[in-house]
């Protein structure tokens, strides 16, 4: 293909086209090693996500089940090298539970969109014990289930215009996501998208670092 290139004085020339270069979306953690530690309540299946993201049929689960809370599993995604540490929700794992969070580059508060009350839980708890525990890595929510009560006719959907606001109101919490449950396509996609805004909160940090300096 070619493009019209006037010059000064003379007549249009013919030039070649440029072809665009491709962007590298995830160039600040493309090659590192990233800790990712998901909490939330027993209404929310984090073993159940983390198999979706890493595509283990089900007939392997059961298995895998067992290995995947004494071992954190690792995937390449988006370039880096993930390590998705699942944890317990159950308040008698309280005092050990916060081992987990030890080295991690950052947190995804779970809750499950079709209860309130596990909802509720993203500020009555866990947005408190990270903090307490890993102040200032930085967090996000991911919202299991329904979006909308079109999707669910049950009243007690939690919506994603709440699950932004809550978002918003609270200290560290950068973003929301979401994905349906049980849906391979969507836990996938979930994860791309916290990646590229974790991605994007690094390349911020980095801006701001090199202002600082100057």
């Amino acid at each position: 293909s070619t493009l019209l290139s006037p010059t000064m004085g003379q007549p249009p020339l013919l030039t070649k086209a440029k072809k665009p270069k491709t962007a590298r979306n995830y160039n600040m953690i493309e090659g590192k090693n990233i800790k990712i530690v998901f909490v939330g309540d027993s209404f929310v299946d984090q073993k159940g996500y983390i198999f979706n993201v890493m595509g283990i049929p089900l007939e392997e689960r059961a298995n895998a089940g067992v290995a995947i809370v004494t071992e954190v599993p690792s995937t390449k995604i988006c370039g880096a090298t993930c390590m998705l540490q699942v944890t317990d929700g159950a308040s008698d794992y309280d005092r050990v539970r916060p081992l987990a969070y030890a080295q991690a580059d950052l947190f995804v508060l779970m809750y499950s969109s079709e209860s309130k009350s596990s909802f509720d839980a993203v500020t009555t708890k866990w947005n408190k014990e990270v903090n307490h525990h890993a102040l200032g890595v930085p967090k996000v929510l991911l919202g299991i289930g329904p979006r909308s009560e079109e999707e669910n006719k049950n009243a007690d959907i939690v919506s994603v215009e709440d699950a932004k606001s809550l978002a918003a109101k609270l200290g560290g919490v950068t973003g929301a996501f979401f994905a349906k449950k049980d849906d391979e396509d969507e836990a996938k996609a979930s994860i791309k998208e916290i990646l590229g805004h974790f991605d994007g909160i690094m390349k911020a940090h980095l801006r701001s670092s090199t202002c600082k300096k100057k």
